[in-house]
């Protein structure tokens, strides 16, 4: 007969969003990257839901629009691209949404998404090479179908 298996109580099951975070940022932080399992759709098609997501150490002083980062909003964790940067302020905003989140600063960013995985494919979300040509070409056309897209929303087109 087999026993039966321990339980946690169910304050000790989960970490809260922000508890959850301040781990993903000493990670970062030390140098080390992390792989996130991506929830939502906010994203698509860039990131779906179910894809696993590798963050990376983010240097806020260099953040760029078009680079996707890991934030706490509202209290909850989003992952979304920079659509805009005003002084210390970062706009960001879901691929697959219409409209963008609540500003930002940049030191609230926590990390920075640099693939991502969906089954046996990767895609790039930066600039390298180091995930393989395809990947990085997989990335080139995510970042350009999202540079058309916003074109399209700034000329009222959807």
């Amino acid at each position: 007969m087999n026993a039966p298996a321990a339980t946690l109580p169910p304050e000790s099951r989960r970490l809260e969003p922000r508890a959850y975070l301040d781990v993903v940022r000493s990670i970062v932080t030390a140098g080390d990257e992390f792989w996130l399992g991506a929830t939502g759709c906010s994203m698509a098609p860039t990131i779906r839901n179910g894809d696993d997501v590798l963050l990376g150490r983010c240097d806020t002083a260099r953040v760029r629009v078009g680079q996707i980062v890991l934030a706490m909003i509202d209290e909850r964790a989003v992952l979304h691209r920079v659509i805009r940067i005003d002084g210390d302020r970062l706009h960001l905003r879901g691929d697959a949404l219409f409209t963008e989140d609540a500003p930002i600063r940049r030191d609230e960013v926590i990390a920075r998404a640099l693939a991502a995985a969906r089954g046996d494919r990767v895609i790039s979300l930066v600039p390298t090479t180091r995930f393989g040509t395809t990947a990085s070409l997989r990335g080139m056309l995510a970042l350009l179908r999202q540079r058309i897209r916003r074109a399209r929303d700034s000329r009222g087109l959807r």
